[in-house]
């Protein structure tokens, strides 16, 4: 009886254990320091796509048949960025980024999921030679 309990709390405790590797965490901080990073590469790197791919969600690149070597990360030239709204129910995260003397605004929202305990963007959409990061966009905001 005793080794039945065991085994029991020991499955409890893997469930449990599984299911929160997989989930967002509720302050954001993981998470705005991801997007953060994959903005800064955005704006230091514009060119380099397979850096930029490592950060996109492999379930979707996978189930859409996005060979890396065809498709290009869609990506802006700012030249700064900030995190405006991160909401942990739905994993969404809001952020600004502008040109050269605030002369454009785009909103990019970014949705994060997490797969085995790693971070990832889920795209919005992808055409035939472009994957977008973002999950939605909202062109020229007033900041």
């Amino acid at each position: 009886m005793k080794r039945l309990a065991c085994i029991v709390v020991l499955l409890l405790f893997m469930v449990t254990a599984c299911g929160t590797i997989n989930k967002l965490s509720r302050d954001g901080v993981d998470e705005q320091e991801f997007v953060s990073r994959f903005l800064t590469l955005m704006i230091n790197n514009n060119e380099n796509d397979a850096e930029m791919f490592v950060f996109l969600a492999p379930e979707y690149l996978q189930s859409n048949a996005i060979e890396v070597d065809a498709y290009q990360v869609n990506s802006y030239s700012p030249v700064g960025f900030s995190i405006e709204e991160y909401d942990p129910s739905t994993g969404l995260i809001t952020t600004h980024i502008w040109g050269e003397d605030n002369s454009w605004v785009h909103e990019l929202v970014f949705k994060l999921v997490k797969n085995e305990g790693r971070l990832y963007l889920m795209p919005g959409r992808h055409s035939d030679v472009f994957v977008d990061p973002w999950f939605e966009v909202r062109s020229y905001i007033e900041n």
